[in-house]
């Protein structure tokens, strides 16, 4: 009996380490680079630690056949209501995060992507990835949103 016990906590430790997300570590790095700045321009690919060439944003209104269509492939993460950054590489994730839409309001230190009105995604490459950083302070939380700019 013992061997199976190890067997099965095992298992479920490898598949529980899932190092395609990892905590909010973009959001953070985000947050680390522009805190205490009153103009801020992030590049993707100074921020990242791996290897993508294709950035993918979601809303929390796109829906899985949306999302399913823009990466080209299954997303089995998909979660209802929620907002998705996604990196890939030659058409595989190699990170994202996610955060759930919270109807009472951002959260504090959320990070979000200026998407066009009535557009719920957005697509970058590793040229195009390129954000200014407005910083706002409401209810003593404090929102970044990130708006698409030119290099």
């Amino acid at each position: 009996m013992r061997p199976y016990l190890i067997i099965v906590c095992l298992l479920i430790i490898l598949i529980s380490c899932d190092n395609k997300q990892q905590s909010y570590m973009l959001r953070n790095s985000i947050i680390d680079t522009c805190r205490n700045q009153a103009d801020c321009k992030i590049n993707m690919t100074e921020l990242t630690w791996f290897e993508w060439n294709k950035l993918f944003v979601f809303d929390e209104s796109a829906t899985y056949p949306l999302i399913k269509r823009e990466l080209g492939f299954e997303f089995p993460k998909y979660k209802e209501f929620y907002r998705f950054i996604i990196f890939t590489l030659d058409d595989e994730i190699v990170y994202f995060e996610e955060e759930s839409y919270n109807p009472s309001g951002r959260k504090n230190n959320s990070v979000w992507f200026s998407l066009p009105i009535r557009e719920s995604f957005m697509y970058f490459d590793k040229h195009s990835a390129i954000f200014e950083v407005e910083i706002n302070i409401i209810d003593e939380k404090t929102y970044y949103t990130l708006h698409p700019s030119s290099p």
